[in-house]
C-alpha cells in the first residue's frame, strides 16, 4: 500500500519529469558524441519505475492506462537502443539513443493531470471533435471548389516574368513589395495555400491587392465571397461548437460535484 501511494504521489511525478527534462537539456548542451553515464542512468531509472509499477499494481492494471503503455514502449526503445549503442558495431551512433530519449519529454504531459480543470478541458475537446471533423470536411470541399474556380480566374496572372503586362504595376504594389508571388492560383495546391491564408486572415488585404492589380477591381468579389463562407460562417460555427461543448462539460462537472457533496452529507 505504501509503495502504491509513493508511485501515485505528484511529488515523485514532478521529480521524475524534472529529471527527464534535465537529461534532455544536457543532450542539447553537450556536443560530445560519446554516450554519457546519465543516458544510461536515466534509462535504468525509467525501467525501474516501470518494474515497480508492475509489481505494485500488477501488469493488467498497469497496462490499462494509456500513459503507462507509452512510457513502457519508450522505456524498451531507450534501453534497447542504449545497449545497442554501447556494443561496438559499425552502426554505433549515440545520436540514435538521444533522439529516442527525447521522447521522454512526452512524460511532462502527465503533469497536466494535476492542473485543476484540465480533465474538463480535455473532455470538452473530445466531445467537440466529431462535429469539428464534419465541419472540416465541408470546409475542405468548399476550399477545393474555390481553389478550382480561382485557378480558372487567376491562373498564370501572378508571376515574376518581367515581360508580363502587369509586371511593373504588380512589383510596385504591396503584394509585390512583400514578395508574395508564391501566393497564387497557378495550380490547385497553390490555391489551397492562398485560401488557407485567407481563412486565418493573414495579410488578407495584401493578397487581394495583388489580384486586383492583375485582374481588375472585380477580383475582390471572389475573396469577399470566400471570407463570408470560410470565416464568417464556417469558422464561427466551429467556435460555437467549442463553446457549447465547454458549457455543457462545465455544467456536467458542476452537477457531479453538487451530487457528490449532497451524498456525502447524507446521514449514515
Amino acid at each position: 500500500v505504501a509503495l502504491k501511494e509513493v508511485l501515485r504521489s505528484p511529488t515523485l511525478e514532478i521529480c521524475l519529469s524534472v529529471c527527464f527534462a534535465w537529461t534532455l537539456m544536457n543532450q542539447i548542451w553537450d556536443q560530445d558524441k560519446e554516450i554519457k553515464m546519465y543516458d544510461l542512468a536515466v534509462g535504468m531509472l525509467f525501467a525501474l519505475e516501470a518494474i515497480l509499477m508492475i509489481a505494485a499494481f500488477g501488469f493488467e492494471e498497469y497496462w490499462k492506462v494509456a500513459q503507462n503503455k507509452l512510457d513502457f514502449m519508450i522505456m524498451l526503445a531507450t534501453v534497447g537502443s542504449t545497449i545497442y549503442a554501447l556494443i561496438p558495431n559499425e552502426y554505433e551512433d549515440p545520436h540514435v539513443i538521444r533522439c529516442i530519449s527525447s521522447c521522454r519529454l512526452l512524460r511532462l504531459l502527465r503533469l497536466l493531470n494535476w492542473v485543476p480543470g484540465f480533465s474538463t478541458i480535455l473532455s470538452a475537446l473530445m466531445r467537440v471533435l466529431p462535429e469539428a471533423f464534419e465541419m472540416a470536411q465541408v470546409l475542405f470541399c468548399a476550399m477545393f471548389i474555390f481553389s478550382v474556380v480561382g485557378t480558372q480566374l487567376f491562373g498564370g496572372l501572378i508571376n515574376t516574368d518581367p515581360k508580363s503586362v502587369q509586371s511593373a504595376e504588380l512589383a510596385a504594389s504591396d503584394f509585390g513589395k512583400a514578395g508574395y508571388y508564391a501566393n497564387n492560383f497557378n495550380d490547385v495546391p497553390s490555391g489551397f495555400v492562398v485560401l488557407f491564408e485567407l481563412l486565418i486572415v493573414n495579410n488578407w488585404f495584401v493578397i487581394v491587392d495583388g489580384f486586383t492589380v492583375t485582374s481588375g477591381r472585380w477580383a475582390w468579389i471572389y475573396f469577399v465571397a470566400f471570407w463570408l463562407f470560410g470565416v464568417v460562417i464556417s469558422l464561427n460555427i466551429v467556435v460555437s461548437f467549442i463553446i457549447d461543448a465547454f458549457v455543457n462539460q462545465f455544467g456536467q462537472d458542476d452537477g457531479e460535484i453538487e451530487e457528490h457533496d449532497t451524498v456525502s452529507h447524507l446521514p449514515a
